[in-house]
């Protein structure tokens, strides 16, 4: 590959880009929500063991695909991070943190 086709190559995958951000903002602004204080389990393995651990956090977005179990972005303010939730095993109360992303649109592009 030469430098012209590497080029033209990261021209293509902008020009989508382009034309997928009226989409993803709109995505964006349905699942905005007022900062709301939430309580979330964290599972961790340790010496072969899940614990599960509250995390206190503020839920930022929801998901707004019509599925009732969907995923939301968090904010922990304690790690200056946001990360994505989701519903936990059957008989479970609360949200699950699947992770921390990095900043808002990170945790959005990784859903």
């Amino acid at each position: 590959m030469n430098a012209q086709e590497i080029e033209e190559q990261i021209r293509k995958q902008l020009a989508l880009l382009e034309s997928n951000i009226d989409e993803e903002l709109t995505m964006i602004q349905q699942g905005l929500v007022p900062p709301e204080p939430l309580t979330v389990i964290l599972r961790l393995v340790e010496e072969g063991r899940v614990r599960l651990q509250q995390e206190h956090v503020w839920l930022v977005w929801t998901e707004q695909s019509g599925i009732e179990d969907g995923y939301q972005i968090i904010y922990n303010p304690d790690k200056d991070l946001f990360g994505i939730t989701t519903t936990g095993f059957p008989g479970e109360d609360g949200l699950v943190l699947l992770g921390y992303c990095g900043d808002f649109l990170e945790s959005f592009r990784a859903l």
